[in-house]
């Protein structure tokens, strides 16, 4: 570099000191004579200390000789995060630029930017920093140019909060504000509201909040209730939509409204006797209301079991059986069967399961049925039942094994009669072990 280049570098410096009230330069800054300012100092790593202290020491002069004795001296590497932290705030406060855009307000909430850093967060550090007294003019003057900006944060943020308090009343004709609702804008409504009755009890809220909050139609100090009418619309609107009010239990509508849930405490209501009968009344009158969600499920899974009665022709369903619709059948069955066991089973259900083909509720007695099944398809192939003691099924069953079983428990007294019966039935049974050609 040429002393006549640096020369020109430090006069239009001094130009932009005198001009801005600070040396703060953009790494891109290039002035109106065509110079690459920014360059310049990032070059020379002038930085803001050295040059204050050029000021200082030389009286603005910044003459050639002055400033090139200053050249031979290290400079810490202060000036590389100067240019990081610059280029840094500029791609800051161009989120924020967008985000006035997209929002029309300059004071988000909790919105994280594409580098992942929470620019609500950043704006409270410039904030910070002004109150100090440690921010630029050039920050101050390129912040205050954005739409609606304040250095009072909480109180726009309470203002913006307040207004969307409004929209909402202007949307669904109340105040009652569900307490995860969020807006669109990102702003957690219900938590705010809920903060708002918390201050009035503590007597943190100023006047002027409290008449601006008690202007609102149905705004109340206390613990808001949801409006059952309101909640019923919904339920409604949902089973119109979807022809059924059989709603998720985590199911949220657009106002906010937990209606998976509301749905669950009606019935709870019903069965403790904590629900009036026009309140009943209505909700019966809605297509497919059932006041026990679980006897509901129990007709559907008991059709399927029908279906598979119809197709296998019994209703012995192997428990890891899964219908094509991917209900684990073989599970519910054995479950019944449990609660029947139990006698936590209603009649009414347990008589629908006895009137299936083929119905027990003992697993060995399937298993047996099942046997017995595969021992007539060996009578039918070989023309008796003497079945060899090594012998097994195609499907892989010691049906050989499970005969001499059955003769055993004769032996022992441990047999049914009616086993003992189909079993003489058979062409060729005989009760002793006996080799056997086929």
């Amino acid at each position: 570099m040429t002393a006549l280049d640096w020369d020109n570098g430090m006069a239009e410096l001094k130009y932009f000191r005198e001009e801005h009230g600070h040396s703060q330069i953009p790494a891109n800054h290039i002035t109106a004579s065509g110079f690459n300012l920014g360059s310049f100092v990032i070059r020379n790593l002038l930085t803001q200390e050295r040059i204050a202290r050029l000021d200082t020491h030389y009286g603005n002069a910044l003459n050639t000789q002055a400033i090139k004795a200053t050249k031979t001296v290290q400079s810490p590497p202060i000036a590389n995060l100067y240019e990081k932290g610059s280029r840094e705030w500029d791609r800051n406060f161009s989120q924020l630029q967008r985000y006035t855009i997209k929002y029309g307000s300059c004071i988000p909430y909790e919105y994280i930017i594409d580098s992942g850093k929470n620019l609500s967060a950043w704006i409270s550090n410039q904030l910070r920093k002004y109150k100090s007294k440690t921010l630029s003019e050039n920050h101050i003057d390129q912040l205050e140019s954005l739409i609606d900006w304040s250095w009072d944060r909480l109180g726009t943020h309470w203002n913006d909060c307040f207004a969307e308090l409004v929209r909402y009343e202007g949307m669904y004709d109340t105040t009652l504000v569900p307490a995860r609702y969020i807006s669109d804008s990102g702003i957690n409504l219900g938590a705010w509201a809920n903060t708002q009755r918390v201050n009035y009890k503590n007597n943190t809220i100023n006047n002027d909040r409290i008449n601006q909050l008690e202007s609102m139609s149905d705004w109340t100090w206390g613990r808001p209730s949801l409006n059952w009418n309101e909640c019923f619309d919904e339920l409604e609107r949902y089973s119109n939509q979807y022809g059924t009010t059989h709603c998720p239990r985590h199911h949220s509508t657009h106002s906010g409204i937990q209606l998976g849930q509301w749905v669950r405490t009606q019935r709870s209501d019903y069965i403790n006797n904590k629900i009036n009968q026009f309140r009943i009344d209505r909700l019966e009158s809605l297509i497919d209301w059932v006041w026990s969600r679980s006897t509901n499920k129990w007709d559907d899974n008991f059709k399927l079991l029908q279906s598979f009665v119809k197709e296998h022709g019994h209703a012995r369903v192997p428990s890891k059986y899964i219908t094509s619709s991917s209900i684990n059948l073989g599970a519910w069955v054995s479950r019944q069967k449990l609660n029947v066991k139990n006698n936590t089973l209603s009649q009414d259900c347990a008589n629908q399961l006895d009137s299936l083909n083929g119905w027990t509720l003992s697993r060995y007695t399937d298993k047996w049925d099942d046997n017995f099944k595969l021992l007539q398809s060996f009578v039918k192939e070989h023309g008796h039942a003497r079945v060899p003691s090594a012998y097994i099924a195609s499907d892989s069953i010691k049906l050989g094994a499970w005969v001499s079983r059955q003769k055993t428990s004769k032996i022992n007294n441990t047999l049914s009669q009616d086993r003992i019966a189909l079993l003489e039935y058979l062409p060729g049974w005989v009760w002793t072990n006996t080799k056997s050609y086929y």
